[in-house]
């Protein structure tokens, strides 16, 4: 995920993968891994057990309503 060069006697790094795609694929691999890759298994389970607040589920509606 880095690469480094060194300078002088200082060793730069440098990611070789942008911030939100390393996420992305966080994200991705914990989705599989727990809820067989179903956002709405998921999505039930955080409403059931919840994890999700008004503002949060508010929010959700607003990116779904959107999309």
């Amino acid at each position: 995920a880095l690469t480094y060069e060194k300078q002088g006697r200082v060793f730069v790094y440098t990611p070789l993968v942008k911030e939100d795609e390393y996420i992305r694929q966080k994200s991705n691999s914990f989705l599989k891994r727990y809820y067989n890759g179903n956002i709405t298994s998921m999505l039930a389970s955080y409403i059931e057990d919840d994890k999700l607040s008004e503002e949060d589920i508010a929010s959700l509606r607003n990116l779904l309503s959107n999309h």
